[in-house]
């Protein structure tokens, strides 16, 4: 076995239902060999679908159909997010300027961090 990782997010196999999952562990096994096998039968993804698969997200919830509305969907678990870790984490937060430092921080990704912008954007000084 190569290594074993804890995810809670789906791999392009699994999305299509072509990889193990124990979902008990929430864990995924890769041994080389069955890899070197998958890539042989897999092709090569086109730039559209890259960006498919990054505008859609890999959260099982989405991904597996359950949920249509993506925008719905994500909108809803950044809001559980901020309602029940972030507010027990820091009690008192502004839970809207925390929602705009979420997207402002996600608008910069790739980006070389730049703290006075996303202040800026929230409304810090």
């Amino acid at each position: 076995m190569l290594a074993t990782i804890n995810t809670w997010m789906k791999s392009k196999s699994q999305c299509k239902g072509k990889s193990r999952c124990n979902k008990s562990r929430r864990t995924i096994s890769l041994e080389l060999d069955e890899l070197q096998k998958r890539k042989a039968l897999l092709s090569p993804a086109t730039p559209n679908e890259i960006y498919q698969r990054i505008w859609d997200g890999a959260l099982p919830g989405h991904r597996s159909g359950k949920y249509k509305d993506r925008d719905v969907f994500y909108s809803s678990y950044i809001q559980t997010y901020i309602d029940r870790d972030v507010t027990t984490d820091i009690p008192g937060v502004d839970k809207v300027m925390f929602a705009d430092f979420i997207r402002a921080a996600a608008c910069r990704s790739g980006q070389m961090l730049n703290l006075h912008d996303i202040a800026g954007d929230v409304g810090g000084q």
